[in-house]
């Protein structure tokens, strides 16, 4: 078969080809699918507010309340705050940035109950005075 430029290729041959319709100088790459570390931020809030309430209301649940008497108010707040200070503290002291981590949940956890400690021993304090 006499040679013939590039692109003009039997129809049979065309036929052969993975891709038809691309020329042959291209070539198909493959690629894997990397999940990326970008959430998006919407998501990223709703999970942290959730995160807190339950970090919250298990440090309540620690120290003693039942589940029909945790306050999910003080709860919300103590788990937030908590959290964001516990797990930044206790993360970036670990070396492990600010990436989520075992060390940063675990401090988020005890910044919680520290906290919801310390808020029950304001509230004694401020009945009994």
């Amino acid at each position: 078969m006499p040679a013939r430029g590039r692109g003009h290729r039997s129809p049979v041959d065309r036929d052969l080809r993975p891709f038809p319709s691309r020329p042959e100088h291209h070539t198909c790459e493959i690629t894997q699918w990397a999940p990326t570390k970008h959430y998006a931020p919407s998501m990223l809030i709703l999970a942290i507010i959730v995160f807190g309430l339950l970090a919250g209301g298990l440090a309540q649940l620690v120290l003693g309340r039942s589940m029909r008497d945790v306050n999910w108010t003080i709860a919300i707040v103590t788990g937030l705050v908590g959290s964001f200070v516990g797990g930044l503290l206790v993360s970036l002291l670990a070396g492990d940035g600010l990436e989520l981590r075992p060390s940063g949940l675990i401090g988020s956890f005890v910044g919680a109950l520290l906290l919801t400690l310390a808020w029950g021993w304001w509230d004694k304090r401020r009945g009994a005075a």
